[in-house]
């Protein structure tokens, strides 16, 4: 079986192999916190997706009042990841 997986040209050229890879797995880590911490609020997010046909930054902004995308590089930068990974 074969996974092919969209790569963007950012990945490809701009960051560094070790770079695109940490980059690529906490790419959503927005996700996990929101569920983590406000589980309830999070499957509002959802149900809002699956009603009104949202995408999820959508449905995270009318809940939340923001995305993961957001909230990820929040968090990243707070940790002290480099700008170029967040």
């Amino acid at each position: 079986m074969v996974v092919v997986v969209p790569i963007s040209f950012y990945h490809l050229i701009l960051l560094k192999n070790e770079d695109r890879f940490v980059s690529d797995l906490l790419q959503d880590i927005g996700i996990v916190i929101m569920y983590l911490c406000r589980t309830e609020d999070f499957f509002k997010v959802l149900d809002e997706k699956r009603v009104f046909s949202f995408c999820i930054e959508e449905a995270e902004k009318k809940v939340f009042g923001f995305d993961h995308q957001e909230l990820g590089a929040e968090v990243l930068k707070s940790w002290g990841i480099p700008d170029n990974i967040c």
